[in-house]
């Protein structure tokens, strides 16, 4: 029983146990939590760590259903499982737990490339779905407004970055008296560089939801307590000055914005950011060319003037060539050549060999050629002789021809980069410059251009030896899939047709999705036109589906639609392989239940069901059927589900597996009577022990304490029936360095989960009676202790 024996059982492993938690698992969390946990001959026990391990297992349950919600790509779903996690932590007592909770579940950090769990369900909603996700940001509020100005400035930034996610949105307007309640909270904090911070970040939110005017007084008072700040070092003083310089260059202030940017001192990076963020803006003024050409040289040499003063070499080169290009386009080709030649010398000024010069000229001269000199800049790179450099540089260029129009001089410079891709001797060197090529396109939205680059690589030169593997099925599948996400279809198209036949289920499954594309935007024939050309049936009849629920869902005409099901149905019954046929038709229920057609598609799985009855290979029949069960669980046909189980014969282990996952689900969905009416067909009472614990939990979450009662005097009576030693181990690993953890379903740790789960419900005695149902004093009297902490006190 675990943790008995040396102390206090964590809450941690509880919550993991009533939720089918491998043992292993368990000890890991409960590790990694590291809980209060006390000798049993101690007398005293920390309660309030006990209450707030309870509140926040809680939450953990319902941001770890959302996660797994996002993962799955499941938003409506994700929406509502946040909501209810916000509603949880707002009854959380431990104002430093709520605190965490928050911040972890909200706010992202400039440091670390991951998204908070509320930033990738912004992030991941579509069109249709922004509304829904909308509607947790004003939970998410209410709680961070509960919090005291003890903690305004974790208010702050979580009230800030909701706002920021309004926008993101597109909901400005629900944005701007959250950003209000930001600025209120940002009062109460102490210490300038804290303030200055939390200001810069609300003025930050107010430019991108393009509320240009209110941010210019926040950014004002931003800068007054940056001004005012006492600073560690240097590079901190940066981190306050340079975002500030940057907005007032995007408010269209760039005096001012220099004059921030001039008081960052020793930290040449950081005051180079801000003073290029300044130079651009006059760059820009000056394309718009109001006031005409004399209005245009003072603006360009005004942006000259500060970039001789930027004090990182590197970037002060390759803004001159972006000056200097804009000279030469103003008619000035004396005053570019200068500017120029400077920016050249001073990227070479610290590189000692030909090739590292001119690898470090290559970014100046793209911003040249970005800024209208795209001829010039090929005339430059033609006098160089390093391949790396020259790839790189025509690479980029072939880009800024096609995003003009240029489509020839885009595909003569891109064949140029190619040849010269193929020069490069290093092989990791080569593999590294083409994908930068094939990544670059992609972000400039140039996917024919990527592709002609991956369809360039001849992989019979490619030495087996070589530690850099090159898939050209596995880099057009990512393509192709990058230029899905974009809803670029029909770029996707010519790259999926470009996959060699041998990866036919690669390539189909990407035409399933590039079908399922077209038809969201309604361009049904072309959806259908993908599945014409194919001459597999079982192909044909999925991308029918597929469309036939789109036009079911987007065009709402009922009969095209059912007259696409039917034909997909009727490709299916063409296929001769009962495995084929089934996976076949398990793709036409997904499609029906896409449209809420829940009889359609349960009559299509049980005709998949008898069919995958007749496969001789065990395991795929097994597997199938329990992927079979799955899909109805996922559709909430929870019923279904389990009657899928009855057709797992011949192996009672992985019948019992799926009934139990079957029965799980169905607690998740909130189909309780379903739950409750298959424990009957389980045999093993720990997992039907396990199994109502569970449903209780879910009858808690519900607000319905007697019904957990009820589920939980079920377990107790299941629980007392577990055979074996009440504590018991399970041997993980065996051999020199053998591993044994505590079994967290042996039937000490059941009955201590169910007097806990009763003590929360304020069931003090029946809690009581099950603890003195342990067998083992030292577990019992340790739980004894926990269970004060609910108000159950033993009778003297």
């Amino acid at each position: 029983m675990f943790l008995f024996s040396q102390g206090l059982k964590t809450l941690s492993a509880v919550v993991c146990l009533v939720t089918l938690c491998p043992a292993a698992v368990a000890v890991q969390i409960s590790q990694a939590t590291a809980p209060a946990v006390i000798p049993t001959e101690s007398s005293a026990i920390d309660c309030a760590t006990e209450l707030a391990l309870l509140e926040q297992s809680a939450v953990n349950g319902l941001v770890d259903q959302a996660r797994q919600h996002i993962n799955d790509g499941q938003t409506e779903a994700a929406a509502i499982a946040l909501t209810q996690a916000f509603e949880a932590i707002g009854q959380v007592e431990n104002v430093a737990a709520k605190v965490t909770l928050l911040d972890q579940i909200i706010n992202s950090y400039e440091a670390s490339a991951d998204r908070s769990l509320l930033e990738q369900l912004v992030n991941q909603a579509n069109p249709a779905q922004r509304q829904q996700v909308a509607a947790v940001l004003p939970q998410a509020v209410q709680v961070t407004q509960s919090l005291s100005s003890g903690y305004s400035v974790i208010k702050t930034r979580t009230l800030t970055s909701i706002a920021r996610y309004y926008g993101i949105l597109e909901q400005p307007q629900q944005a701007q008296p959250v950003l209000t309640q930001a600025l209120q909270a940002s009062q109460s904090i102490r210490g300038a560089e804290f303030q200055t911070k939390a200001l810069t970040d609300i003025a930050q939110v107010y430019v991108a939801t393009r509320q240009l005017q209110a941010a210019v007084p926040i950014l004002a008072q931003s800068l007054q307590f940056a001004q005012a700040a006492t600073y560690s070092d240097a590079n901190r003083r940066a981190w306050a000055l340079e975002p500030i310089a940057r907005l007032y260059a995007q408010l269209g202030e760039p005096d001012r914005a220099l004059q921030v940017a001039q008081q960052i001192e020793d930290a040449p990076y950081y005051q180079s950011i801000a003073m290029i963020a300044v130079i651009d803006e006059y760059l820009k003024a000056g394309q718009l060319n109001q006031g005409g050409q004399p209005n245009q040289t003072r603006l360009l040499d005004r942006a000259a003037s500060i970039a001789l003063d930027i004090p990182a070499d590197d970037q002060r080169a390759i803004i001159l060539g972006a000056i200097a290009g804009r000279y030469a386009g103003a008619r000035q080709p004396d005053r570019a050549a200068d500017l120029l030649g400077q920016a050249l010398e001073i990227s070479a000024r610290t590189r000692t060999t030909v090739p590292e010069r001119e690898q470090a000229a290559v970014a100046t001269i793209v911003r040249y050629a970005a800024a209208g000199q795209l001829d010039d800049a090929l005339r430059l790179l033609g006098d160089f002789d390093d391949p790396t450099a020259k790839a790189t540089g025509y690479g980029a260029i072939a880009l800024l021809y096609a995003e003009v129009g240029q489509t020839d001089r885009a595909q003569a410079t891109l064949t140029q980069a190619v040849q010269n891709t193929a020069a490069i001797a290093d092989i990791s060197s080569r593999n590294l410059v083409r994908q930068q090529l094939i990544d670059q396109a992609v972000q400039s939205g140039q996917y024919d251009l990527a592709l002609q680059v991956v369809q360039t690589v001849d992989l019979a030169e490619e030495p087996e030896q070589t530690s850099v593997s090159y898939s050209r099925a596995q880099d057009l599948t990512q393509l192709a899939n990058q230029a899905i996400a974009a809803n670029r279809y029909d770029d996707a198209l010519k790259i999926a047709q470009a996959i060699s036949p041998t990866y036919v289920e690669w390539r189909d499954r990407l035409f399933l999705q590039i079908a399922r594309g077209f038809a969201e935007a309604g361009d049904f024939d072309r959806a259908q036109a993908i599945a014409e050309q194919n001459v597999d049936p079982g192909f044909q009849a999925q991308v029918f589906a597929v469309v036939a629920a789109q036009v079911q869902l987007v065009a709402q005409q009922i009969d095209p639609a059912t007259e696409l099901f039917n034909q997909s149905v009727r490709l299916a019954n063409t296929i001769d392989s009962a495995a084929a046929k089934a996976e076949v038709l398990r793709a036409i229920a997904d499609e029906h239940f896409r449209v809420n057609q829940p009889e359609a598609a349960t009559q299509l799985l049980n005709q998949a069901v008898e069919l995958v009855k007749t496969i001789e290979d065990e395991e795929s029949r097994l597997s199938t059927l329990q992927a079979i069960s799955a899909q109805f669980s996922a559709a909430n046909q929870h019923q279904a589900a389990v009657q899928v189980t009855d057709a797992i014969l011949d192996a009672p282990v992985r019948r019992d597996a799926a009934i139990a996952e079957a029965i799980a689900a169905a607690i998740e969905g909130e189909d309780i009577s379903t739950a409750l009416a298959t424990l009957s067909r389980l045999d093993d009472p720990a997992t039907k022990t396990t199994l109502l614990l569970k449903i209780a939990d879910r009858y808690i979450q519900l607000g319905q304490r007697s019904q957990a009662a009820n589920s939980l005097a079920q377990a107790f009576q299941m629980a007392r029936t577990i055979p074996g030693e009440e504590s018991q181990t399970i041997n993980v690993r065996g051999g020199e360095n053998p591993l044994s953890v505590e079994d967290e379903q042996d039937r000490g740790s059941l009955l201590a989960a169910i007097a806990l789960k009763y003590a929360q419900i304020g069931q003090e005695q029946q809690s009581l009676q099950v603890a003195q149902a342990l067998q083992d004093s030292d577990g019992r009297d340790a739980l004894l202790l926990r269970l004060r902490c609910y108000g159950a006190t033993p009778a003297q």
